[in-house]
């Protein structure tokens, strides 16, 4: 009786620990799925900020190109 009883005992650990196995598992998971969509959600500025970061940059080229042409002061023009 006593070897049945520690055999239902060691089956019950069992079962909790696998319980608890599937529980962690599930949890761990979750986390990944989570930080997956962080990494996603954060590729997005990501990408925003380089687009907005080439347009300044291009602006102050164009600006650069504009002010070296060196055009002749419109205030000495007379019509």
């Amino acid at each position: 009786m006593a070897m049945t009883q520690e055999l239902a005992s060691q089956d019950e650990k069992l079962l909790l620990m696998e319980s608890s196995l599937k529980a962690s598992q599930e949890q761990l998971t979750e986390q990944i799925a989570e930080t997956f969509r962080q990494g996603e959600n954060s590729r997005k500025p990501q990408a925003e900020l380089k687009t907005v970061t080439e347009r300044i940059i291009a602006s102050e080229e164009e600006k650069n190109d504009y002010k070296n042409l060196n055009f002749p002061s419109f205030t000495s023009c007379r019509v």
